[in-house]
């Protein structure tokens, strides 16, 4: 779905090109184990989706594939109007927030005025700050969520 419209928007596919790395999945055959970050789609796949055809979304992780960044929700033909997938101007600003949480990751990471034990604090707050805007991206679509 997304493919067919925010995907193919010029100004989506060089923001992609410039600053990110795409890769696509076939889950059926299984997610890809040196990627991590994708644990909460695994299960969402497992739990409500495998019975279907499956699903479709959008998915930023960081560099390592460790930790998500941000998702896209799913696209569904009902959210025409109003998701990501179909909208080249929200998917626009998913990846300059997705971006933008990796960025500040990043600068916290490599903060010399902060010690160890401090870096650690920041970023555990920065990846429940990331979680939590991930958990309100899926909710429209129940992704993380038994019906």
């Amino acid at each position: 779905m997304t493919r067919g419209s925010s995907l193919s928007d010029p100004k989506v596919i060089e923001r992609i090109n410039r600053d990110f790395v795409p890769l696509e999945f076939n889950v059926t055959r299984g997610f890809p184990e040196q990627f991590p970050g994708l644990k909460l789609w695994e299960k969402a796949y497992e739990r409500k989706f495998k019975s279907l055809l499956g699903f479709t979304t959008t998915v930023i992780l960081s560099p390592d594939g460790q930790r998500p960044l941000g998702t896209a929700g799913m696209g569904y033909k009902w959210q025409f109007d109003s998701s990501a997938s179909y909208r080249p101007d929200k998917y626009l600003l998913f990846l300059d927030q997705s971006l933008a949480r990796f960025q500040s990751a990043r600068a916290i990471e490599n903060d010399p005025r902060l010690g160890a034990e401090e870096k650690q604090k920041k970023l555990a707050l920065h990846r429940a700050d990331t979680e939590r805007a991930i958990d309100e991206s899926a909710k429209e679509a129940k992704l993380f969520v038994d019906e």
